[in-house]
């Protein structure tokens, strides 16, 4: 079972029935768990509308909006909240269209508290392994961009930094004329570098060294 301490969520819960409502709430609760309850999908869904769970919990059949639709709505809306059914048609049809239309999971009525601990501990354990996925990927692409710019720039720079060296020890007018040229030209090079990165609009990369991949500003940019 989950650890109540450490692993307290919030559980969006909804069912038509009053008293189904009750005592799942209450066995949530047990669990340390925060329950919101709605009596229909409409009610579901505006609480949707203000409140994120990291769990929704419904019951198959209910008037107006079923299970299946609701779910159908919240993977449209709300695709990163696992969803599970609850149903009290244990056949294998029910739970393969639950499955199909994207529920996490299913549990049978009667609720029996330790298979429901053990649904919302896989849904929960699931959904924080993808964030943390998501999370890496994310980590990667900004390192990847920062490699981009830091290739990018450390050319010019640098060409700058040794022209701007040498005309601090000569005298004469026309080698220094030459290094401002040199200075200039990278110079510009940063400007359309800058512009580049003003109008990124997808995400490329390039071998750099080794395994590692940088981002491709140029290939990147709209404006390449």
């Amino acid at each position: 079972m989950l650890d109540t301490q450490n692993n307290s969520i919030t559980i969006l819960l909804v069912d038509d029935s009053a008293t189904a409502r009750s005592q799942l709430s209450s066995y949530l609760t047990k669990m340390g768990h925060q329950p919101l309850v709605a009596e229909n999908g409409f009610n579901a869904l505006k609480i949707l509308e203000n409140i994120s769970p990291e769990l929704i919990i419904c019951d198959l059949v209910m008037p107006e909006m079923d299970g299946l639709e609701l779910l159908q709505r919240c993977r449209s809306l709300y695709p990163e909240i696992p969803f599970l059914i609850i149903t009290a048609y244990a056949s294998l049809e029910t739970a393969v269209d639950a499955l199909r239309a994207g529920a996490q999971d299913y549990i049978t009525r009667p609720v029996n508290i330790d298979i429901l601990s053990l649904r919302i501990e896989t849904a929960v354990s699931r959904r924080r392994l993808c964030q943390e996925l998501t999370q890496r990927q994310k980590l990667e692409t900004a390192l990847a961009a920062v490699g981009g710019v830091s290739h990018e720039l450390n050319q010019p720079l640098m060409a700058i930094m040794a022209s701007a060296e040498l005309i601090s020890n000569m005298d004469k007018l026309s080698r220094v004329k030459e290094l401002a040229k040199v200075i200039e030209e990278q110079a510009k090079r940063i400007a359309v570098l800058t512009k580049r990165l003003a109008n990124l609009e997808r995400f490329e990369t390039m071998d750099y060294t080794g395994e590692l991949k940088v981002m491709d500003i140029k290939a990147s940019s709209k404006d390449n």
